[in-house]
């Protein structure tokens, strides 16, 4: 008995530190993986589609597309002008020729930012084709809703727009700085 007894004894420390290799075996290492569909302003376009509120995604999303575009390429547009006249106007910085008749249609706006030469500068180039989508953007997307207040193109298809305006620009520059100090 006194055998059974030893043998008792031990098994709960075995199973003790059998418990703790398990433990510690289990850890985990989690990855935080960022693409530019983590980005807030589309999550954020996401969410407000998924509940619903179509004006209120393409509002949200032109706002924060101009504010984005704004900061990260250091400029302001002027809040007194309508965002194609702002567009137009950025745009006469890099040709001046341009004719005004963009801000009229998406067709003229096409055919004449097509007409720009793209900068050598990279950054340059970068905002000119920003600038760009943004504004077939607002043809495309925010006018239909602003004005027959309906969205003519699936979320999805608006989400690929918003994505592609922000694929000329450093999303973590723009959107997490802190992460250079982590590295």
């Amino acid at each position: 008995m006194e055998n059974m007894k030893e043998h008792n004894d031990e098994t709960p420390k075995k199973k003790k530190l059998l418990d703790f290799v398990k433990k510690r075996s289990k850890e985990e290492v989690v990855v935080n993986i960022k693409t530019i569909t983590d980005i807030p302003p589309v999550q954020e376009a996401r969410k407000k589609f998924g509940n619903g509120n179509n004006i209120g995604a393409v509002n949200g999303a032109l706002n924060d597309i101009s504010s984005d575009i704004s900061r990260y390429f250091n400029f302001q547009f002027n809040p007194k002008y309508s965002m194609l006249y702002n567009i137009y106007k950025k745009m006469v910085d890099f040709e001046k020729d341009i004719s005004p008749d963009i801000i009229v249609d998406r067709e003229s706006f096409i055919i004449e930012s097509a007409q720009i030469p793209i900068p050598d500068d990279g950054k340059e180039a970068n905002l000119l084709s920003a600038i760009r989508k943004f504004g077939v953007f607002i043809f495309d997307v925010y006018n239909p809703i602003r004005y027959a207040r309906k969205l003519e193109m699936s979320p999805d298809d608006v989400i690929k727009r918003m994505v592609e305006i922000y694929s000329y620009m450093d999303l973590k520059e723009l959107f997490y700085p802190d992460s250079r100090m982590r590295r």
